[in-house]
């Protein structure tokens, strides 16, 4: 049995340290988060701020891992394999759409 305790309000959330969190606000829209780097990632959405920049082509990207991810390309790195056929490819969304594509669940 899972016994969920709830805590009564006890005002505004607070760090580890007893400091209030400041909470950061959308200036596009509703959403709201405490933490400061997620509003910054969330703001690209609204700006098409792409600070993630490729040195070997034109595309760049909103996060840094992104930007990783697609470095695989370049380097000819294919990390993921289709265990039905063997094709190996550079991103796991690149194996997902092959297994859908030509139906190697």
């Amino acid at each position: 049995l899972l016994r969920i305790r709830l805590r009564p309000y006890s005002g505004p959330a607070t760090t580890h340290g007893g400091k209030p969190r400041r909470l950061h606000r959308c200036n596009f829209c509703d959403y709201k988060t405490y933490r400061s780097d997620l509003m910054k990632r969330h703001v690209r959405i609204h700006t098409g701020e792409r600070p993630h920049k490729c040195h070997l082509c034109p595309q760049s990207f909103t996060q840094s891992y992104h930007l990783t991810k697609h470095l695989f390309t370049h380097k000819g790195e294919r990390p993921y394999q289709c265990l039905k056929c063997s094709q190996r490819l550079a991103q796991k969304t690149q194996l997902r759409r092959h297994l859908h594509r030509y139906e190697c669940k």
